[in-house]
C-alpha cells in the first residue's frame, strides 16, 4: 500500500457513512449472555466482517466472523478465551486455521478457559429440532492472507481510508 501523505488524506473518514452506504457490519455486546472478557476477539472479527464488507461493496448479506471460535480455539500464548487475548494473535491464529462465520458458530460468551474448547462442533454447529446436533462440513471459511501492526497517527490513517477499520488497544488500570 502506498502511504499518502497526510494532508491528502481527509479529516475524517467513517466507514459507517461513505456517500450514504454504510460498509460496516452489527455492533455487538460481549457481556450477553454473560460476562466475558472477549474484546480482543470481538474487535479482531468485527475488523475482518467490517473488511469483507467494503471488499464485497456492501452487498447483502453482511458475514459475521465469529469470535466464539476464537473464544473456543485460540490458545495461542496470551490468548485466554474469556480472560483477554490479543487481536495480534486472533489475526495470526485466523492466518494459520481459517474461521467460519456466525451462522454456524454463535457466541456464547464462554471460551477454552471456561468450558467451551476447541472441536469441529466449536468451529460449526448445526442441530435438529429435537435437539441432536453435529459439526457442520462445507461450511464458508474466510483467512487472513497478512496481518501485522500499524503505528503512527499517518499510517493509521493511511491503513483506515485505504483497507477499512483496525483494531487498537488501550491498557487501563
Amino acid at each position: 500500500m502506498n502511504q499518502l501523505p497526510k494532508a491528502s488524506l481527509p479529516d475524517t473518514w467513517e466507514w459507517n457513512n461513505i456517500y450514504g452506504k454504510d460498509f460496516t457490519t452489527m455492533v455487538r455486546n460481549q457481556h450477553i449472555p454473560n460476562y466475558c472478557g472477549s474484546c480482543w476477539a470481538f474487535c479482531a472479527t468485527s475488523a475482518l466482517s467490517d473488511r469483507i464488507k467494503i471488499r464485497r461493496g456492501a452487498k447483502w448479506p453482511d458475514v459475521n466472523i465469529s469470535p466464539q471460535v476464537l473464544l473456543s480455539c485460540d490458545t495461542t500464548l496470551g490468548d485466554l478465551g474469556c480472560a483477554g487475548g490479543d487481536m495480534i494473535n486472533a489475526f495470526q491464529w485466523i492466518h494459520e486455521n481459517n474461521i467460519t462465520d456466525e451462522s454456524c458458530s454463535s457466541y456464547q460468551a464462554l471460551g477454552w478457559t471456561n468450558g467451551l474448547g476447541c472441536d469441529a462442533e466449536a468451529k460449526c454447529k448445526n442441530c435438529q429440532p429435537s435437539g441432536k446436533c453435529w459439526a457442520q462440513t462445507g461450511a464458508h471459511i474466510y483467512g487472513v492472507e497478512s496481518y501485522g501492526r500499524v503505528e503512527g497517527e499517518e499510517a493509521m490513517m493511511n491503513e483506515i481510508y485505504q483497507r477499512g477499520p483496525i483494531t487498537c488497544g488501550v491498557a487501563v488500570t
